[in-house]
């Protein structure tokens, strides 16, 4: 397949990466892995033209296929592929430095997918406000690990442009330092604090003011988790995530902390030079705006709780979702 019906996946996956030239020849095209590669791509695109409850759907088995990618994999199968016709890639250096890149960017996408699963479950309804604590937590993890693998992603990419352009002679150990990291991994900074801030804060109302519990007299609150996160759980997406890892988050929040971290006045620095970034992009534009309403109020709902006390039993604190479809908004009332 072709996309736009023009360029090859493989040929649109070595530019993303700025892979060596060498990687633009018909062995590395034809390699296992590298079709692989452009076969769950072709999915991907495929899935995301469909309706929302079937792409949501879609995409939580396709974690799977992505997530079975190992570097080891990888490597052997370059190594096996051109090891023995191309001495430039004979080199050991060489595959393993290819190797890791198509596995980064390949963990991205994974990361994206997962993120895409956890957030169209609001736009479904298919989380109870008793939910939405580990809903948020699970997101918070996960979208660390995108921000990590994207800027694992860019560095190599910036790199590979640099021995392009230098000589090796030239290169500064610490170059890869001064790297600027696009808007893209701002905004999903704005995720991370909304979605930690969010976990936090409602943790903290489980702890002191025993709401948001809802226990079940059909299932445990382990069985939701595994509901909800089984697919991302075989996927190992994170790995080492489990529900006990949860319930110790939950149980070492504290109001004091949410009001510590202050996670939603974080997002109000960040949200300016982001505005300045996407000046011509509307619809990021509006996103911002969004999501800079939430973290306000958020941050007054906070600051009420904290002054009022969230043990009081007149306190009532529920979460709607006005500002965004997949961020919600504390609203504080008194009985």
């Amino acid at each position: 397949g072709k996309l736009y019906g023009r360029d090859l996946f493989c040929d649109v996956i070595s530019r993303a990466l700025s892979l060596p030239d060498i990687i633009g020849d018909k062995e590395f095209q034809s390699n296992e892995f590298v079709v692989q590669l452009g076969q769950l791509v072709t999915n991907l695109l495929k899935i995301l033209c469909t309706n929302t409850a079937w792409q949501r759907r879609k995409l939580g088995k396709s974690l799977q296929d992505w997530s079975t990618i190992s570097i080891q994999q990888l490597e052997l199968a370059l190594k096996r592929e051109f090891g023995e016709t191309r001495n430039v890639l004979a080199d050991e250096n060489m595959c393993m430095r290819v190797s890791k890149q198509l596995l980064v960017w390949s963990q991205e996408h994974t990361y994206w997918i997962a993120s895409r699963f956890l957030i169209l479950g609001f736009e479904l309804d298919l989380y109870s406000p008793s939910e939405y604590c580990m809903v948020y937590w699970y997101m918070h993890v996960v979208f660390i690990k995108l921000i990590e693998k994207m800027q694992l992603r860019i560095l190599a990419s910036n790199e590979n442009s640099r021995r392009k352009g230098k000589k090796k002679k030239d290169h500064s150990k610490d170059s890869v330092r001064d790297t600027p990291f696009p808007s893209s991994c701002l905004l999903l900074q704005c995720y991370v604090l909304l979605s930690e801030g969010l976990s936090m804060l409602l943790a903290a109302l489980r702890k002191e003011s025993k709401s948001f519990q809802s226990p079940s007299i059909f299932n445990t609150e382990q069985e939701r988790f595994m509901q909800h996160f089984d697919l991302l759980q075989k996927a190992q997406i994170p790995e080492c995530i489990t529900y006990y890892s949860f319930k110790e988050a939950a149980a070492q929040a504290h109001m004091a902390d949410v009001m510590k971290y202050n996670f939603f006045k974080e997002i109000q620095k960040i949200i300016p030079s982001l505005k300045g970034s996407f000046a011509s992009e509307p619809e990021k534009l509006a996103e911002l705006r969004q999501i800079e309403q939430v973290a306000e109020h958020n941050r007054i709902a906070l600051n009420i709780i904290n002054h009022v006390g969230a043990s009081d039993p007149k306190l009532r604190v529920s979460f709607e979702f006005t500002h965004h479809p997949h961020f919600a908004v504390a609203v504080v009332k008194r009985s």
